[in-house]
């Protein structure tokens, strides 16, 4: 008997995008799968294209659910869905259509976790499309391989995104993993992460059969002043995971790498308050202070800092804990962003007159 594949697909005002997304599932070559989407409280017309479909197709249930973000609605799809294997699909993206039976003939090897490669479509500048770095070739690697060098495997688009893997269900529901609801930031790392303290070995194949879609604007982060708190929340994870399997007393160089990832993820979060014009200069010296008295009392001064000239200015600001300093140094930054951007935008104006 063919192996059922449940499909999870969060939905949450897609309107625009989500009948591409239902119909590449529903055209797989391999097509004992069952679809489970489920509408977030949507206020377009997502749940009734949703509906529109499932009356076409018995391989597809539609689940309702009021507005509790994309972690309550993939749990919820967890839990709902019946198939040996499972992956999750978002509903502004799109699958090859011979994605499944690819996944199935390597399912067939016993593999726990298979890991596949996607296209990035960046809308923003003209439909630019690249690869994933890390799916180049056909490996099977032990967890503790992958834990020795994790940030390259997480850059690379291994470790981080569900949309990427197929996983096993019955390793999922024996072990109560799910998205950790409440966080807006790395919930899919620790997901993933809980998945891996169950397996032994991922399969990592070089088959493209994800397509990632950024649309205009998205590839700017959404303002968040609780940013901080969800990085800390998730670097956490990830160390103690690292940890967990000596990862950084046997390879120095993975806490090397570890500990530029916190400087770098602790800058992200601190540009965060000069994104927008919301928020008041005293604001934003309050957010710089509790961000980085918060970064350094988690990781107790772990953070490696890069030596360019920038790095030089902040790690001096921040050994005085000099705030002020930091917030003009932040602010200088982004002003002179702001300002090349636009320089940028007028030439390419001015070129097309």
């Amino acid at each position: 008997m063919d192996t059922l594949i449940s499909v999870i697909v969060p939905v949450f005002n897609a309107e625009d995008h989500l009948m591409r997304t239902i119909t590449s599932i529903l055209n797989q070559t391999y097509s004992h799968l069952e679809l489970i989407l489920i509408d977030d409280g949507s206020t377009d017309r997502s749940f009734q294209i949703c509906q529109q479909y499932k009356k076409t197709d018995h391989r597809i249930r539609v689940i309702q659910q009021e507005n509790s973000g994309v972690s309550v609605a993939r749990n919820v799809g967890i839990d709902a869905s019946v198939g040996e294997l499972l992956i999750f699909v978002d509903s502004d993206d799109y699958i090859e259509e011979n994605m499944m039976e690819v996944l199935i003939s390597c399912s067939s090897e016993s593999n726990e976790l298979v890991v596949y490669g996607y296209y990035i479509h960046n809308l923003d500048k003209g439909n630019e499309v690249l690869l994933n770095s890390g799916n180049r070739e056909n490996k099977k690697i032990t967890v503790a391989e992958m834990v020795s060098d994790f940030w390259r495997y997480y850059e690379s688009g291994v470790t981080n995104s569900p949309w990427n893997k197929l996983y096993v269900s019955s390793i999922i529901k024996e072990n109560q993993i799910y998205f950790p609801v409440g966080v807006k930031l790395g919930e899919d790392v620790v997901f993933n992460l809980n998945y891996f303290n169950q397996i032994s070995h991922i399969k990592v194949i070089d088959k493209y059969l994800y397509h990632y879609l950024l649309y205009p604007n998205q590839s700017t982060r959404q303002v968040n002043l609780n940013i901080s708190e969800d990085m800390v929340f998730f670097l956490t994870q990830i160390e103690s995971f690292i940890q967990h399997y000596n990862g950084f007393k046997s390879h120095p160089k993975n806490l090397e790498h570890h500990q530029q990832q916190l400087y770098k993820h602790m800058l992200t979060a601190l540009k965060m308050a000069y994104q927008t014009n919301q928020i008041t200069r005293q604001e934003r010296l309050k957010y710089v202070e509790k961000t980085v008295i918060l970064f350094n009392t988690v990781f107790q001064n772990e953070m490696d800092f890069p030596q360019n000239k920038f790095d030089k200015l902040m790690v001096h600001h921040l050994k005085d804990h000099n705030y002020r300093k930091i917030h003009q140094l932040l602010t200088i930054t982004e002003l002179v962003k702001s300002n090349t951007k636009r320089l940028k935008n007028n030439k390419r104006i001015g070129g097309k007159m």
